[in-house]
């Protein structure tokens, strides 16, 4: 990845899917990985999330990464411990964050911006349906009105379902 130009990339990350010329890129991984490394068996999930951007971005074009990024942690099997244990353990630990960082400024802070963007598209499939939901995201005017304030939206509803408890909110 370093010879296509990402030199200031994290030493964890081993793939990504945007750059000019729309391509998937793969860092190769090592027999022998450092700590801070992907070992072959983790690049394997990677790979398959990488190759959902691929898919979606033939399918339905350029998206906001929270979807996107969403759509691939819905389906890569990241979060195979639940919602519940998401939001116990790290969502109702830490403030909100607004969806205009969600949106413009993805990965940029403190939080995981893959988490709530996971708990987004959760919500949304959940509540509209698979099939609604497809149809949803390729109307980008349909889109924007379902993601207005979608961040706190979800969090509460998925408080409310598993949790029951007041949450921070910034």
């Amino acid at each position: 990845m370093k010879n296509r130009g990402f030199d200031s990339m994290p030493d964890y990350m081993c793939a990504c899917h945007k750059d000019e010329d729309n391509s998937l890129n793969f860092f190769e991984p090592k027999d022998n990985p450092k700590e801070n490394e992907w070992s072959k068996e983790e690049y394997k999930k990677v790979i398959f999330h990488e190759e959902i951007h691929g898919i979606q971005s033939i399918i339905y074009g350029n998206q906001p990464e929270w979807l996107t990024e969403g759509v691939a942690k819905y389906l890569d099997g990241t979060y195979s411990k639940g919602i519940k244990y998401l939001l116990e353990e790290y969502v109702n630990k830490t403030d909100i964050p607004s969806m205009y960082e969600l949106e413009n400024e993805f990965g940029m802070h403190e939080y995981d911006s893959y988490d709530y963007s996971y708990l987004m598209v959760s919500y949304l499939i959940e509540t509209l349906g698979k099939d609604t939901f497809l149809v949803a995201i390729k109307s980008g005017e349909t889109f924007k009105k379902l993601s207005n304030n979608l961040v706190i939206t979800a969090v509460d509803y998925y408080n409310r379902k598993f949790i029951d408890t007041d949450v921070k909110r910034r």
